[in-house]
């Protein structure tokens, strides 16, 4: 069964940091070998992420998540089952709020922009339309000052 899991939480780690390189790289890794897909946004002194993916898959990945100490103050969004995929191909998008984030995607729309308090759908919305636009990529072209080093 295809479940789904999105939550939002405040980070303990800087912005931009290595950090968010690593946690972007472990989640590649590990959601291409388990069958998870998923989009993972990184604005200000928050991460909001979305997964889906097997029940059984999931709920492991949930497990190791709520334990890292990377965040804290974790809210669950949404969970439960899916009929499909919405990140399909996308073993983790990854984005960060440096120039085209939530708030500044949803003020251009005349909406509220606190991504603490947004909707899962308000969030999804700006997931898709961040990768639609190109805006979600490898995390190196996001942090620049890491991009080549060695990890």
């Amino acid at each position: 069964m295809l479940d789904s899991w999105m939550y939002v939480s405040r980070a303990t780690t800087p912005m931009g940091s290595l950090d968010d390189v690593l946690i972007y790289l472990a989640a590649r890794a590990r959601n291409r070998e388990k069958g998870i897909t998923g989009y993972l946004h990184r604005e200000q002194d928050y991460y909001v992420q979305y997964i889906e993916g097997e029940h059984e898959n999931l709920a492991e990945l949930r497990s190791l998540i709520t334990k890292d100490t990377r965040h804290t103050d974790l809210r669950v969004l949404s969970q439960g089952a899916q009929s499909r995929r919405l990140f399909d191909g996308w073993d983790m998008a990854f984005s960060t709020g440096a120039g085209t984030g939530f708030a500044e995607y949803r003020t251009h729309q005349g909406y509220r922009a606190d991504l603490t308090s947004a909707a899962e759908a308000e969030i999804l919305e700006f997931m898709k339309a961040s990768i639609a636009g190109g805006r979600a990529h490898c995390v190196a072209l996001y942090l620049p000052e890491v991009a080549g080093r060695a990890i």
